[in-house]
């Protein structure tokens, strides 16, 4: 906090109580509404620090006892400029929501720009409530960090109950994929996937916007994805093929319920791998690529669930017959 300020009179300009019209300024309506309102804390900006100290001359004046004055960092901009909701996208809350920032996330973003509790980055609505000081807030003033931001977006996606952040995620699923989509339907089934999505994507996403533009890539799709012609070269050369056409066998004989079973679609990829006396990854990788057209993905026994036994068989298929 700003500790104690003072100073000397001789430096303080007369300032105007009433305009021409007859409306009091704010200086002024602000200590008779404070007083009014038996309020005992003003909590505002540091660039309101300048008009306490002629408001505090007043209520000495009107023989009032002024109120206590805390006097906070400000926000700035990623540019050094003071957040303005009119200017900057960064202070629109509607914004964040709509590019699926939880609210929790943006509550605790906020508070830990100007405040601390020891390394603690992480804290709920009733953790803030009983840690918070106004004696542990800082001097200097915050700088925006989209990049943070979503870093504590996705602790807190990783630290809700998957199903309350599939409900939120409907929203932006619906913004991907079509009305109608098996996943939007309301039911257990839907329900049940929606959260396996949420679950095998919220290590890999930062936002719920993120995550359904992922999962329609990745799971939903039932186009063929666009191979990256680099991992494609390195993993679906012909001796990548050779292990991808061993794995489409093994898949294809997999008994039906394994292909709801993530545990068990992976022991069908470590077996061939045994089998082939090679390492997983070696294995795992040429797949990885003909199903997601990359070399990241969640999980493989995840992978293969979420995408399901046609889609998975024709993505090999496809992947089997790719040049690069």
């Amino acid at each position: 906090m700003l500790g104690t300020i003072s100073k000397p009179l001789y430096e303080l300009d007369d300032w105007v109580l009433m305009r021409p019209d007859g409306i009091p300024t704010y200086n002024f309506a602000c200590v008779v509404d404070d007083h009014m309102m038996k309020i005992t804390l003003a909590i505002r900006g540091q660039e309101h620090v300048n008009s306490t100290i002629p408001q505090v001359n007043l209520w000495n004046t009107l023989g009032w006892k002024p109120c206590t004055f805390a006097h906070l960092p400000l926000i700035m901009s990623e540019s050094g400029e003071k957040l303005s909701k009119r200017k900057h996208k960064e202070a629109d809350v509607v914004n964040h929501k709509r590019n699926g920032i939880l609210k929790e996330a943006l509550l605790n973003y906020v508070v830990k720009l100007g405040w601390g509790h020891g390394n603690t980055e992480i804290f709920d609505r009733q953790e803030m409530e009983n840690c918070f000081s106004l004696a542990a807030i800082g001097t200097a003033s915050g700088k925006w960090d989209e990049k943070k931001l979503h870093w504590v977006n996705q602790e807190w996606m990783k630290k809700l109950d998957a199903n309350d952040v599939a409900h939120r995620l409907i929203p932006f699923l619906e913004a991907v994929v079509p009305a109608g989509s098996p996943v939007l339907a309301d039911s257990d089934a839907a329900r049940t996937l929606r959260r396996k999505l949420v679950e095998a994507l919220r290590e890999r996403s930062s936002t719920l916007k993120e995550m359904a533009e992922k999962a329609e890539a990745l799971f939903l799709s039932t186009k063929m994805p666009e191979i990256d012609k680099k991992a494609g070269a390195k993993f679906l050369n012909e001796s990548g093929k050779t292990v991808l056409k061993t794995v489409e066998e093994a898949l294809k004989a997999a008994p039906e319920p394994t292909w709801s079973d993530p545990a068990g679609l992976m022991k069908v990829i470590t077996q061939v791998a045994e089998t082939r006396g090679q390492k997983l990854n070696a294995v795992a990788q040429p797949l990885r690529v003909a199903l997601t057209g990359n070399t990241a993905s969640p999980g493989m026994g995840e992978t293969l669930e979420l995408i399901g036994k046609p889609q998975t068989l024709a993505r090999i298929a496809a992947g089997l017959t790719a040049t690069f």
